[in-house]
């Protein structure tokens, strides 16, 4: 079960267009990886890190592992 999407990920792909429309593409087996990268993230800094490289990933047309 994929967890729900987290809302300063939702807000990124919300102002992001491009990373938005290919996430909404992907299958079920790519999205559920992208929040538990966020979640699993100890800090608040490496949090924002790791948002900012699966935003710039999505909006490139790349897939998140």
């Amino acid at each position: 079960m994929c967890p729900e999407v987290p809302a300063d990920l939702a807000g990124a792909l919300t102002a992001d267009g491009p990373a938005r429309l290919f996430y909404e593409r992907l299958g079920r087996s790519v999205h559920c990886p992208v929040p538990l990268r966020l979640m699993t993230a100890r800090a608040p800094h490496v949090r924002a890190a790791r948002l900012q490289r699966v935003v710039a990933s999505l909006a490139a047309g790349r897939k998140v592992r």
